[in-house]
């Protein structure tokens, strides 16, 4: 059927907007039978996006166009879609790589560094320690004590023998203690001490002036030396002490506390040297030459937190002075108030 001199078909196209064309054909109308083609687009439900390829890095133009066939747009290029998981993993393990390359120094310090710098330790590389070296005393001014006690009547434990020894292991003293008070166990499988041996000799007041004279200026240096300088009634300065007993890198940790180690377990284990053998008596010259080389395995170390810890006293004390002599000045300001009675 014709209408205006047109036919029916070129007039339902001509009724559509431009730029849109349906290829209609026998039995596919604009609205009927199985495809339907409304608005030049197809009425399908749309399909899941597939995940894009791993191995070029690009999702697929076509699965991220958007446009229909049908449509005069061109379809958009793969170049700038969305790179692929594997990508960005790639590009993560690529900086983890570059970081685990940074030297330490490089990233303590915040400088820039280089991918192909590597942080390794040489097994020939020696050990440096982070502090400052201090001036070292003289060797002479270094001397070992150590005591043997025995029990006494009243529970207490006296000395009966003290021993002393130069930075070399030589004997300075050796000499045999009487106790005043009388004995109750002489502890002959520990100590070594018998009863003929300290029967004739010298008191400890005889004794105390020459210990007193031996240890004047000298770093002392043992295991215990509370329990030593007690037994034989003497003092000493706390700056001038290294007891090994007390050094915090040779006690040992329990239930968040430090405590001492007994001196023959450090001269195993730091020394590999064995003291104090089971069945044996205790020998105060091997136990102060013990004591003596502990010390040396860790002299610079030690005399360095002695340091600081020699200038941190003597800073407390100016504050302490200062801190006097304002209340001083403070109080000598007021008036006296008498009260009487």
């Amino acid at each position: 059927m014709e209408q205006n001199g047109l036919p029916e078909q070129q007039r339902q196209q001509s009724a559509l907007p431009k730029g849109r064309n349906i290829k209609s054909s026998s039995g596919h109308g604009s609205r009927g039978g199985g495809r339907n083609t409304r608005g030049g687009r197809s009425n399908r439900r749309q399909q899941p996006r597939r995940l894009p390829r791993q191995d070029s890095g690009l999702s697929d133009s076509s699965d991220h166009s958007g446009i229909s066939e049908h449509s005069g747009i061109s379809s958009v290029s793969s170049q700038h879609s969305r790179p692929s998981t594997a990508s960005q993993n790639n590009q993560r393990g690529m900086y983890a790589r570059q970081d685990s390359g940074r030297s330490f120094s490089s990233m303590s310090s915040g400088t820039s560094y280089s991918s192909d710098e590597s942080f390794s330790v040489s097994s020939e590389q020696k050990f440096m320690h982070n502090y400052k070296k201090p001036v070292m005393p003289q060797k002479s001014q270094y001397v070992a004590l150590d005591c043997e006690m025995v029990g006494t009547l009243t529970g207490k434990s006296l000395c009966a023998r003290v021993v002393l020894v130069d930075w070399k292991g030589r004997t300075v003293l050796d000499q045999y203690v009487k106790p005043t008070e009388p004995i109750t166990d002489y502890r002959t499988f520990v100590s070594g001490i018998t009863q003929e041996q300290i029967e004739n000799a010298p008191s400890l007041a005889e004794v105390r002036p020459i210990v007193q004279a031996k240890l004047s200026g000298k770093i002392l240096v043992g295991h215990g030396l509370a329990n030593d300088l007690e037994c034989l009634g003497v003092e000493h300065p706390w700056h001038l002490i290294r007891d090994t007993a007390l050094y915090e890198p040779f006690m040992k940790m329990h239930y968040g506390q430090l405590n001492p180690r007994k001196l023959k377990e450090l001269a195993k284990e730091k020394l590999q040297k064995d003291i104090q053998v089971e069945g044996e008596a205790h020998s105060p010259t091997e136990d102060a030459i013990a004591a003596l080389d502990l010390y040396k395995s860790h002299r610079p170390r030690w005399e360095s937190c002695m340091t600081s810890q020699i200038k941190e006293g003597q800073r407390l004390l100016v504050e302490q002075q200062k801190q006097r002599e304002q209340y001083e000045q403070f109080f000598s300001g007021l008036p006296v108030i008498a009260f009487t009675p």
